[in-house]
């Protein structure tokens, strides 16, 4: 769920669910991120989380993306990213440590893409060692692809 001036996906969310597909949302969980299926975008399904983000509810059931990630479109959130398709984030580290994770088990089909407003696109952003570049990055006007992939 977007963040303040992130890009806001609900028109793309609301697709996902009328096409019967699953949509799975992170939750802060300690300094880690874990993810819960949803049903809908209604307020049954939503609590106010960490950081004041709207996140799935706890009752909601957990999706382990080691175990059933296949042909998946992880779409993350970022303060910028670059044609490169790098990406900064708020300076927390969940999506670093969240793509770690999913990058050790990604499989073919399985798509890694930041979104973005045309604004949010650099020439090239600062990165530090432990950041990992992603799939794609998409804006309104583009499409990023990383060449090194």
């Amino acid at each position: 769920m977007a963040l303040g001036s992130e890009l806001d996906l609900t028109e793309l969310n609301e697709k996902v669910l009328a096409d019967g597909k699953k949509l799975v949302l992170p939750v802060v969980k300690g300094k880690d991120l874990i993810f819960r299926e949803v049903k809908g975008l209604t307020e049954e399904y939503f609590g106010i989380g960490s950081f004041g983000i709207r996140e799935p509810k706890e009752e909601l059931p957990l999706w382990d993306p080691v175990k059933e990630c296949s042909n998946t479109l992880w779409l993350l959130p970022g303060v910028a990213f670059d044609r490169g398709c790098r990406r900064l984030g708020q300076g927390g580290g969940y999506y670093d440590r969240t793509l770690e994770r999913l990058r050790a088990f990604q499989r073919a089909g399985d798509t890694i893409a930041g979104v973005a407003f045309n604004c949010q696109i650099a020439d090239r952003i600062p990165t530090e060692e432990w950041d990992r570049a992603l799939d794609l990055v998409i804006s309104p006007g583009d499409i990023y692809i990383n060449q090194h992939i």
